[in-house]
């Protein structure tokens, strides 16, 4: 016989040490399951002859539609079969709005020739006569405001001179409606549309010229309360989700991005290859679609969760989903702090008025950091920006924790300390820092200020923790340090957690490289630079910056598919740099290394074009003054040597630049005709991106051997440097940097001495080899190893050319025979 017993599932922690990491392995598979499967886009609504240019729902119909077009022509549509139930062709010019009447029987629709036509519903309802409580406004030299059976309007409204073009009633409180205008009021560029919240009657949301959508509190209309980024283009149209926690915004740079209502950054942006300016987009009342209505003539139908499941789900099939948002939801609170000494947006103030304005920071470290923090609704300490910051003000969101300096000690932490001794010394530039006691003391004070305003957040986030079951509880919450500006941080939080019984993890990372200490025991406190650092659970020192590259590539991949290229493929080559103004760049010897090439290789005069973008960096500082200097004498002197009538050696561009501009500079980076990365060997992504060609930044002759080289590269060689770069990038981005710190952090809680392999864990193999070959070593005198090159000491490759050993496998093999 076979007896069934129920045993129940002992949760105590202590019985399940690898809990954490299999929740994080399975929360990970889900999103990525979720990527793989998200098909957001349904289908289009084909029958307008021009383009969209107003989208409209029904009250209370989900199934249908109100659309309009330049050419002034009207139609309804059935969602549900995608197709036309009845077009209207009353205006003879552009129709400009919609909306339905409150029983839904009714569509009033107004155009550029100055009339208003109302248009039978074809629908089943049950009445079919026009209610006279129904009122709609409409605006241009006034806004107007009607009622439905009547031809003049109820009542006309003035605001300045500038013409209105667009109104929306609010959806809660219905005697109050919203207009924009072209007087550019409360910002600084035009706004084009705007939607009210239908959960929170005082909240509003306007799209705006600037690239972002600004939310207001009809309260305090001072300044907004959120800033919603990520377009490259103007904002076109914006509509809120029904359950008023989301909302969609469509822009001229051809794409939909979804926001949440608290975050600034978008969650989902859906693009297709035919789909061009957006005009209308909507959210379905359902909460499930949205509908999108563009300048080339199509509306096109997609899924508000780009991987959801439509139909009819299984009790199975929901348990299981519900299981994996569970799951991320849970695992996001393992970030719950990042520290950087800087917050991921600027404070700007108005001259005019006083006013704060927040603007996104455009630094590599926020690019890369921000989404984890946002995404792990973590918390963010840094400065703001500005000196006479009070806190309090509701410019600042929730997640972030603004640090207060005063300007002379931050001038002497910043530029003194931070950029005088630090920057060249980790550069291992010993001769240009400046090691004064002032400074150093500046620095001790400001960490210590970021510290107690660490100690804040910490103290917030524990007794959120603490209310939660001990069962159920999360692991301890994370602080993470980034960079040289707060390494004397860790320890007074540490200590100060100890004082306080609160279970933290710590961990720093350094985003430049880490001298050697023949070089750092230079700095008169070494030691207590040592020791903060030391107050860490985790320190993964590295100048290995290729996730935060990966990013950027992968950004730059694409920005490319929208943004106009500024050079076109001709008989003319560009080699393009893009740096900071920094003396760390190597951008003096860049230039004289291409005046080696024309004396070295003359046959590249008139044929080849660098173009240098050099971004402003600490221009208030003398050193980087006489640096600019230096290089703007020997642009000129290059250009008056060598330029022509129609040709010059050097565009020499001296600003900084969003990357929707930027991208525009990159030769194309297609599979068809892609371009060669040369890198510097000092550079930390050097050491691994072996596709790269190699030049030492001082050596001018090496340096021109290797332009050359690239120049003469023949298609197939760059298409196979360039295609094994983009594998890599495409697995080595910032997702996976972020996976690799949270497993060592589990690893610390869980005080497993276990780590995943990368290229610096495989020394610790060296175990295998004592097992398997220590008795045939111990017990021989010679030993001979043979290895085979292509496959086994370099990766595998097409061509013999392109198999080239890494730079440690060189280092090991010196003291062997080939």
């Amino acid at each position: 016989m076979v007896y069934l017993f129920s045993v129940h599932r002992n949760f105590d922690p202590a019985q399940h040490p690898f809990e954490a990491a299999r929740e994080y392995t399975r929360a990970l598979n889900a999103v990525k399951l979720e990527k793989v499967f998200a098909k957001p886009f349904l289908g289009s609504l084909d029958g307008h002859s021009d383009g969209i240019s107003y989208l409209e729902k029904h009250p209370s119909r989900l199934s249908i539609l109100g659309s309009c077009s330049y050419d002034g022509e009207v139609r309804i549509w059935n969602l549900a079969t995608r197709k036309c139930v009845v077009n209207y062709e009353g205006h003879k010019s552009f129709a400009r709005g919609l909306t339905f009447s409150g029983d839904g029987n009714h569509l009033i629709s107004i155009a550029d020739d100055k009339q208003i036509h109302t248009w039978k519903v074809p629908i089943d309802n049950e009445s079919d006569m026009i209610s006279h409580e129904d009122k709609f406004a409409t605006c241009g030299d006034s806004t107007c405001l009607w009622q439905a059976g009547r031809n003049v309007p109820l009542r006309e409204f003035h605001w300045g001179v500038d013409s209105i073009h667009h109104v929306r009633f609010n959806m809660v409180q219905e005697n109050i409606l919203a207009a924009c205008a072209s007087d550019r009021f409360f910002l600084e560029l035009k706004s084009n549309s705007l939607a009210w919240n239908p959960m929170e009657a005082m909240i509003f949301t306007v799209a705006n010229e600037d690239y972002n959508c600004y939310a207001f509190d009809l309260r305090k209309l001072e300044r907004p309360i959120n800033v919603h980024m990520d377009h490259v283009s103007a904002v076109i149209d914006i509509d809120y989700a029904p359950t008023g926690r989301e909302l969609v915004t469509g822009s001229y740079d051809k794409t939909i991005r979804i926001f949440n209502v608290r975050e600034g950054h978008s969650r989902e942006i859906y693009h297709t290859k035919r789909m061009q300016r957006l005009t209308s987009v909507r959210w379905s009342l359902d909460n499930k679609y949205i509908i999108s209505g563009s300048d080339e003539m199509n509306i096109r139908l997609w899924k508000a969760k780009a991987s959801e499941k439509l139909g009819v789900l299984k009790d199975r099939q929901r348990s299981a989903l519900q299981y994996n948002e569970k799951l991320k939801e849970n695992i996001c609170t393992h970030i719950p702090k990042s520290l950087i000494d800087e917050l991921p947006f600027v404070l700007k103030r108005n001259e005019e008025d006083g006013s704060l304005i927040r603007s996104s920071s455009a630094g590599g470290l926020v690019t890369a950091v921000a989404p984890v923090v946002i995404a792990c609704k973590g918390i963010w300490v840094g400065w703001t920006g500005l000196y006479d910051f009070k806190e309090g003000i509701d410019v600042i969101p929730d997640q972030a924790f603004p640090v207060t300096v005063e300007p002379k000690l931050f001038d002497d932490y910043y530029n003194g300390c931070c950029n005088g001794i630090f920057w060249p010394l980790f550069h291992s530039m010993p001769d240009r820092a400046v090691f004064e006691i002032a400074f150093w003391k500046a620095y001790t004070k400001v960490n210590k200020a970021f510290a107690m305003t660490t100690m804040n957040a910490i103290r917030k986030v524990n007794q959120e923790r603490m209310k939660v079951p001990e069962n159920k509880r999360c692991p301890s919450p994370i602080v993470w340090l980034h960079d040289y500006h707060l390494m004397k941080a860790a320890n007074i939080i540490r200590d100060t957690c100890k004082d306080e019984g609160i279970e933290i993890r710590m961990a720093f990372f350094l985003h430049i490289p880490f001298p050697t200490f023949d070089i750092l025991r230079i700095c008169p406190w070494v030691d207590e630079i040592l020791m903060g650092v030391l107050g860490c659970d985790l320190m993964p020192w590295t100048s290995n910056d290729l996730y935060l590259l990966a990013s950027r590539i992968q950004n730059f991949e694409n920005l490319s598919k929208i943004a106009p290229p500024i050079y076109q493929p001709g008989e003319t080559k560009i080699i393009l740099g893009v740096d900071r103004l920094d003396y760390t760049k190597g951008l003096v010897a860049r230039l004289k290394a291409l005046v080696r090439l024309f004396e070295k290789y003359p046959k590249w005069i008139t044929k080849v074009i660098l173009v240098q973008i050099a971004v402003p960096s600490r221009t208030e500082v003398l050193e980087y003054q006489e640096l600019k200097k230096q290089i703007d004498i020997l642009v000129g002197q290059i250009n008056g040597d060598y330029s022509t009538a129609s040709w010059a050696p050097i565009r020499y561009i001296y600003s900084s630049m969003p990357q929707h501009e930027l991208v525009g500079f990159y030769p194309s980076q297609k599979d068809a005709d892609p371009g060669v990365l040369i890198l510097s060997p000092f550079a930390g992504a050097g050491n691994i991106m072996h596709e790269a060609l190699m030049a030492n930044p001082y050596e001018s002759d090496n340096v021109a051997d290797t332009i050359n080289r690239a120049l003469e590269m023949p298609l197939d060689e760059r298409q196979l440097r360039m295609n094994q770069l983009k594998k890599r990038e495409k697995k080595m981005d910032v997702d996976a940097w972020v996976k690799m710190f949270l497993l060592e952090m589990d690893n610390v809680e869980n005080k497993v001495l276990t780590y995943p392999k990368t290229m610096d864990d495989l020394m610790e193999d060296m175990f295998e080899f004592e097992d398997r070959l220590g008795p045939y070593v111990e017990m021989s005198t010679k030993l001979g190893i043979i290895l085979d090159f292509d496959g086994t000491l370099s990766c595998l490759a097409r061509t013999p050319g392109l198999a080239m050993m890494a730079p440690e496998t060189k280092k090991e093999s010196r003291g062997s025979s080939p």
